[in-house]
């Protein structure tokens, strides 16, 4: 429980005090978790003055996904997957950690590290792209994975 709140809090802190904000309606984010597709409404961009950077969507009824970088990408590349805990602690720039979750905190699953796993993030025609394949992660001992697509116009 104290994990989750400070996700909650560090999240908080993020997309509240973060130095600028981007947002698009109607994106075109979708991520795959135990036989659903999700598909967000929203889609957005925010990076602080602490160097960790968040990418997020939202679909209608509060599930949510962010990926949250080590630091602020701006040109392609392959991020390892570590477990949010260990953002900023030293770790790679190139290391990033997906949180999956919902509006009323019935689950909120961390990305677990597993060797091999990543985030490949491009740029093109002004969109970042965030894609990733099969990726574990867990919340309380249930581990599954999950697979999705980030698009920030």
């Amino acid at each position: 429980m104290k994990k989750k709140y400070l996700l909650l809090v560090i999240t908080v802190v993020i997309l509240f005090f973060g130095c600028s904000k981007s947002n698009v309606n109607g994106s075109s984010t979708t991520w795959a978790l135990k036989g659903t597709t999700y598909t967000a409404v929203n889609t957005d961009y925010y990076d602080s003055n602490s160097n960790l950077a968040l990418l997020g969507g939202t679909d209608a009824k509060g599930n949510y996904i962010n990926i949250y970088f080590n630091s602020h990408p701006t040109i392609n590349g392959v991020f390892n997957l570590t477990t949010f805990d260990k953002l900023g602690y030293g770790n790679s720039k190139s290391d990033c950690a997906i949180i999956v979750g919902n509006n009323n905190s019935s689950y909120q699953y961390n990305s677990t590290g597993k060797s091999g796993e990543t985030v490949s993030v491009t740029f093109n025609d002004g969109k970042m792209r965030a894609t990733f394949n099969n990726i574990t992660i867990e919340d309380a001992g249930d581990t599954t994975i999950v697979t999705g697509v980030l698009i920030l116009k």
